[in-house]
């Protein structure tokens, strides 16, 4: 018996691919066509966060539900077409055995409002559920002021501590990782 076979008989896993013959290109050019896909339907913006397994499912549901619920599905004052609806999809993917998810949101065109809205509710519910903002692709120089949501600011501020003792001029990836205000 296989691996996958013992752990879909224990109950382990529900479901699952097992990929052979070299096919693993094949299936990553699918994982890749993911976002391509999106654009078809408008301006794609991918949240890189990670949370526990047991809540992939749950946070892509939550999502749709949360800013159905706030407006933004059928609100046509952030449409760049006022006969159709700003948000299109809340689609996800990514890692999910290791708990990195891709929540990707595709709205009609992009929009700086309605997106502090999906970084706001999308990086509470990784924060409720003892998650993280960034998982594989990091902080960089435009989710340093979002570590709040991941991180005390005693954790904020001992990286800080940590940063400032290894590169006290401030050289090495300025303005990226640890916000300039704790």
């Amino acid at each position: 018996m296989s691996l996958y076979e013992d752990l879909q008989d224990s109950g382990t896993i529900e479901d699952g691919i097992v990929i052979e013959g070299g096919k693993i290109g094949k299936m990553w050019e699918i994982r890749e066509s993911m976002i391509n896909s999106h654009s078809r339907f408008g301006n794609t913006l991918t949240f890189d966060i990670s949370i526990p397994i047991a809540y992939m499912e749950d946070a892509i549901v939550t999502m749709r539900k949360k800013f159905d619920e706030i407006g933004i599905n059928s609100c046509k004052k952030y449409s760049a077409n006022k006969n159709e609806n700003h948000l299109r999809y809340v689609t996800g993917f990514g890692h999910l055995g290791d708990g990195n998810l891709h929540l990707n949101v595709v709205v009609d065109k992009y929009n700086a409002e309605t997106t502090a809205l999906f970084e706001e509710h999308i990086f509470e519910y990784a924060k409720s559920h003892n998650g993280s903002i960034s998982a594989e692709h990091g902080l960089g120089s435009i989710k340093p002021g979002f570590l709040k949501y991941s991180k005390s600011k005693e954790m904020i501020s001992i990286m800080k501590r940590i940063k400032d003792k290894f590169d006290p001029n401030g050289i090495l990836n300025p303005y990226k990782v640890i916000p300039t205000e704790i």
